[in-house]
């Protein structure tokens, strides 16, 4: 069984979503892109319609159209459809993925019998899900090796551009990157993108400490969705959703800070991919304000947290 398999949904799909990292190639550079159609009932592992995973930069598509039949929150018997589609492909410093889903004549109703075993197996044709979704997750992992002049508290910044959209219900998307060394990963940073619109936005990481002498191991993740919680829609209704971030997620470039958090200069840095990681140099670090940073991961960061250490 694929490792995905494994993972287990959370109070939310993307809130399980940085689960994948944990089977990602640790300290070996590597491309994983992955792309789900399925859905879950509440407690259950989430079952597949269709999958795509290639470990290269070539695409990864899964398509699927499903119907369902059971009875809505007034007892009658429906029908709906549900179609989605992921679209994921990774290179080293840029990541794609689409992801679409619609939603015809919602209907949800406790009493019906589930659809998806505890396992994500199929555990009754006829019966009907609680949760459906089209997920998509791009991801690149790479060790890099600093030199130069690096003194102590020295910190290397991970600088990204965002680009794309999310529009209609359930369209989300989230940026992880995961740091550590020996295939150890210990420290991690996240961008979220929950809002409707058009996203065009630079996002600067925290600082991760480096050294010239331990090898710094890097996974970067971003995954988008389009989920329908139907325990949360309105029986009898149509609904459309739309994650598109097929654009480019970039690694613009990587920015070294003192203890100070100032930006330093004099630092080199080769990567095991053979990738030319751009480095951003005090000349041109971006104007104040120009870069959204995350103070801190809060709550949900710690959840995701949590979820990515598990299988």
């Amino acid at each position: 069984m694929n490792p995905i398999r494994k993972r287990k949904l959370g109070i939310s799909l993307l809130l399980s979503a940085l689960a994948a990292l944990t089977y990602s190639p640790a300290n070996a550079q590597s491309l994983v892109s992955e792309s789900i159609v399925g859905g879950n009932n509440i407690g259950t592992q989430m079952g597949f319609f269709d999958f795509a995973y290639v470990g290269d930069n070539s695409v990864a598509t899964a398509t699927a159209t499903k119907s369902f039949t059971g009875m809505d929150g007034a007892g009658n018997t429906q029908t709906m459809t549900f179609s989605g589609t992921t679209v994921s492909q990774s290179n080293y410093g840029q990541l794609h993925v689409l992801t679409t889903g619609s939603l015809t004549n919602s209907y949800y109703n406790p009493a019906n019998p589930d659809y998806f075993a505890a396992n994500g197996d199929v555990a009754n044709p006829a019966g009907s899900p609680s949760t459906l979704n089209s997920l998509g997750f791009a991801i690149f992992n790479d060790t890099l090796q600093y030199g130069g002049t690096l003194q102590a508290g020295y910190q290397a910044r991970y600088i990204f551009h965002i680009d794309g959209t999310n529009s209609g219900t359930g369209a989300a998307a989230d940026l992880a990157v995961n740091i550590g060394s020996g295939g150890t990963f210990n420290d991690f940073d996240a961008f979220f993108d929950f809002q409707n619109g058009f996203l065009d936005t630079t996002w600067g990481t925290k600082g991760f400490d480096v050294n010239g002498i331990t090898p710094q191991d890097i996974n970067i993740q971003f995954s988008d969705q389009v989920v329908f919680d139907l325990y949360n829609l309105t029986d009898g209704q149509d609904y459309q959703g739309k994650s598109d971030f097929s654009a480019t997620v970039t690694l613009t470039g990587i920015e070294m800070v003192d203890k100070n958090g100032t930006p330093v200069s004099g630092w080199t840095v080769s990567s095991a991919s053979g990738t030319q990681y751009a480095q951003i140099l005090p000349s041109a670090v971006p104007e104040p304000g120009s870069i959204a940073l995350l103070a801190g991961i809060g709550a949900p960061g710690a959840l995701l947290w949590s979820r990515r250490r598990k299988r």
